[in-house]
C-alpha cells in the first residue's frame, strides 16, 4: 500500500473496545513489534478503562472505515509522575509505512501538548528501525538502552528507551 491521504485520526469511544483488541491482538500475533504476544482479559479491561480516562488518551486510525492503527498515551498512578504519558502504538501490517504511523503520532503529540503532558516515553525494540526513525521524527530522543533485553525468533535485541519533552 501506498501513501495514504485518507487516514482519519479520532480520540477511541468505548464502542471501539472490540476493534482496538482485534487490532492489537493481530499485531501481538506477529510477535516481533510489541512487547504483549498475547492480549489478556486484564489488557482489554485497562484498555477500556483508558478510553473513557480523560487523564490518558486511546486513539484509533481508520482508513475506509476500517480501524488500523491505534495508539496510547498512558498515565501513570503516582503523582511524582503526573507530567508524564508512556507511548504505546500499532499498525496493522499492510498500512505500515502509510502514513498511518505519522498521523497517530501527531494526533498523540498535539494532545498531550494541549493537556500539560510535559514528557511522553516510550520502549522500543532496536530491531524495529522503521519505529525509532518514525519516533526522531517527532522528535524523541533516545534516552538509554537496555541490551539484550528481549529475545525475538531467537536473536537477542536492545530496547531503546526514548523520550520527548515538551516543555522545553
Amino acid at each position: 500500500m501506498k501513501k495514504t491521504s485518507e487516514v482519519r485520526v479520532r480520540r477511541a469511544e468505548p464502542a471501539d473496545a472490540p476493534e482496538l483488541v482485534r487490532l492489537f491482538r493481530a499485531v501481538a500475533r506477529e510477535m516481533i513489534y510489541v512487547y504483549t504476544e498475547r492480549v489478556s482479559d486484564d489488557q482489554v479491561e485497562r484498555m477500556k478503562v483508558r478510553i473513557v480516562d480523560k487523564k490518558s488518551l486511546v486513539a484509533l486510525a481508520d482508513v475506509g472505515g476500517r480501524v488500523v492503527g491505534m495508539v496510547t498515551l498512558a498515565s501513570y498512578e503516582a503523582s511524582k509522575a503526573a507530567h508524564l504519558r508512556n507511548l504505546g502504538i500499532s499498525v496493522l501490517r499492510g498500512y505500515r509505512n502509510t502514513g498511518v504511523g505519522s498521523a497517530l503520532m501527531g494526533y498523540a503529540v498535539a494532545w498531550a501538548r494541549s493537556n500539560g503532558v510535559r514528557k511522553i516515553t516510550l520502549g522500543v525494540f532496536s530491531s524495529n528501525p522503521s519505529a525509532i526513525r518514525l519516533y526522531q521524527k517527532f522528535g524523541f530522543e533516545t534516552e538509554g538502552r537496555l541490551k539484550k533485553q528481549f529475545r525475538i525468533k531467537g536473536e537477542y535485541v536492545d530496547e531503546l528507551l526514548m523520550g520527548l519533552r515538551l516543555d522545553s
